[in-house]
């Protein structure tokens, strides 16, 4: 039932935000504090997450999360605000 319901609700808007808008060129990659690495919208989200449920969270909040996750290569606020604007339409937009 979890993975029916997961696959019905959650998990298809998850994977179309983890990959972000179209794009012309390949994203760079940020190397990842628990390992790995991940591109600007893959690290939106986890920052995202690690504020909890929260209605709003501020600009300096998002920031120390992502310090928190990154060894180096800190998007600048640019970024993080068309990452954050490009997440905000994919999330509003109707799965087809």
């Amino acid at each position: 039932m979890f993975e029916r319901l997961a696959k019905d609700a959650g998990l298809p808007i998850y994977q179309r935000l983890v990959a972000g808008p179209q794009s012309r060129k390949v994203r760079t990659k940020r190397p990842l504090r628990s390992g790995g690495e991940a591109d600007i919208y893959q690290v939106m989200l986890l920052a995202l997450a690690e504020t909890g449920p929260k209605p709003s969270i501020s600009y300096e909040e998002l920031r120390t999360n992502l310090n928190a996750l990154l060894v180096e290569m800190m998007p600048q606020k640019h970024e993080i605000t068309s990452a954050l604007k490009h997440i905000a339409i994919i999330a509003m937009k109707p799965e087809f």
